[in-house]
């Protein structure tokens, strides 16, 4: 009826097939790909170890399992990214990476002296902590969460923009524009000559350079603001540039702003972002070190092609950091939930709290005596050294579940158009977050959060049904 005030609901953004039978089968390659071609290629250019070490076959297994469940994922569901990382960083640094190590003999140069007594139990954690995240994320799926829709005001992006490049403008200039393209050992020592105490350091240095790619996220979606853009852009190149920055680092930016930027708007583009994920951290990740330092480390050993020499790095001891918390649990006990006690003050300078914890893994690399301490200290070792394999497999659990709820209200967002801030910039930093320690990446973290929860608002969507099926109603009316 003309004039009438009768409202209708109309259904809008309802959630795409997960698969079809194109989808399905595409997905079934990428999964034999990743979980049986692959692994065979492992095993096919690594030297076949003794008769009596047969631990590389169970380590080979869960490598098939979680192959196979990226390349399921990777083309069924490839907006949910936080599960997506997830199975990625699984994949790379503790599937592929302790195959080569177990099968060669050859183990990172920066853990020294492994305890090869260990390894089963140290894969055991592996296992069983992927486990209790994929038990987690499958629990998480089936609850029914209310999907939020972010809008991001124009006058809040701009105001987090302005603060982002004065932040920056002023770590810039305490420390020397140079440093800021410098090896990244050159850049380190200029900004701890700035800023000594080492809680003060990592707060001034997240302040300085993830604001900014939090504000780029939100300026893609307001047109009118393209000369603001393109300048933080710029200060993105020069505060996060892989040459000054640590890959991690370099590579959140980097990600995010090619996501911002429409890497994901269609589920063909999202497939392929995926892949090449993958793709990056096995080929092109270790590259990224070369000019990071002043005084590169040389592998000369050669017994592996290049391909696969690099999983025997610095870079791939996530196993043998493992490996260290189970020691360190056996001969020293748990810490009993300290670690984690640091990592919620990490805030706190030293100058207050002078037996503050450091981090995990430089806690594992004093504990074995190591020269060089600035090593990872992976998600598994941090419950295993705060509380055992009971922390391991509650603390997956939770976080499983976690990165389901979050993926489950970012999807909408995605097919919207809209790409929530956080859902672009966070799931990169996720892979930082495994990685650990979790006391260094914290700061990076909570500024991340706290900038991407002031530039955007948002808005109950409706319900979101089981497996993330989301549903929006919107009220208009009709004449």
């Amino acid at each position: 009826m003309p004039g009438s005030t009768q409202r209708t609901r109309e259904l809008v953004g309802t959630a795409e097939p997960e698969h079809d039978s194109s989808s399905a089968a595409l997905a079934l390659g990428a999964a034999v790909v990743l979980g049986v071609v692959v692994p065979l290629l492992v095993v096919r250019f690594t030297p076949d170890p003794a008769p009596a070490d047969t631990l590389w076959r169970w380590a080979i297994a869960f490598t098939v399992l979680v192959g196979a469940r990226l390349g399921w994922v990777v083309v069924t569901a490839p907006r949910r990214l936080f599960e997506v990382v997830f199975w990625i960083f699984v994949y790379v640094f503790l599937a592929l990476a302790p195959v080569v190590q177990l099968r060669s003999g050859q183990h990172p140069g920066t853990t020294p002296r492994p305890h090869v007594e260990l390894h089963a139990q140290a894969l055991l954690a592996v296992v069983v902590g992927t486990a209790a995240v994929a038990l987690g994320i499958a629990v998480g799926r089936r609850r029914r969460v209310a999907a939020r829709l972010g809008e991001v005001p124009r006058r809040r992006a701009v105001v987090l923009a302005v603060l982002a490049l004065l932040l920056f403008g002023y770590y810039t200039w305490k420390t020397g524009l140079p440093a800021m393209f410098a090896a990244r050992d050159t850049r380190s020592a200029a900004a701890l000559a700035a800023w000594p105490d080492p809680a003060v350091n990592a707060v001034v240095r997240s302040l300085a350079t993830f604001p900014l790619v939090v504000a780029f996220v939100a300026l893609v979606r307001i047109p009118a603001r393209r000369g603001l853009l393109l300048v933080v852009g710029a200060a993105i190149v020069v505060s996060m540039n892989p040459i000054s920055s640590p890959r991690y680092v370099a590579g959140t930016a980097g990600l995010s702003v090619v996501v911002a930027l429409g890497a994901m708007a269609t589920r063909a583009r999202a497939r392929a972002f995926g892949l090449g994920f993958v793709a990056a951290l096995l080929l092109l990740y270790p590259v990224a070190d070369a000019a990071r330092r002043v005084v590169a480390e040389v592998n000369t050993r050669g017994a592996l092609p290049p391909t696969l020499d690099v999983m025997t790095s610095g870079d791939f001891d996530a196993f043998e950091q493992i490996t260290n918390a189970v020691w360190y649990v056996r001969d020293l006990g748990s810490t009993d939930g300290r670690q984690l006690l640091g990592t919620v003050l990490f805030w706190v300078p030293r100058a207050f709290w002078p037996d503050k914890p450091t981090d995990t893994g430089i806690l594992l690399a004093n504990a074995r005596e190591y020269r060089f301490s600035n090593l990872s200290a992976p998600l598994w070792a941090e419950f295993l050294v705060n509380g055992g394999f009971l922390l391991l497999v509650v603390g997956m659990l939770l976080v499983g579940y976690v990165v389901a709820r979050a993926d489950a209200g970012a999807d909408l967002g995605f097919r919207t158009g809209r790409r929530p801030v956080l859902a672009v910039v966070m799931p990169f930093y996720f892979v930082i977050l495994l990685r650990g320690s979790l006391l260094q990446a914290m700061a990076g973290f909570l500024v991340i959060l706290a900038c991407g929860l002031f530039v955007e608002s948002t808005r109950r969507a409706g319900p979101t049904g089981p497996a993330g099926r989301h549903v929006l109603l919107l009220d208009r009316p009709v004449s």
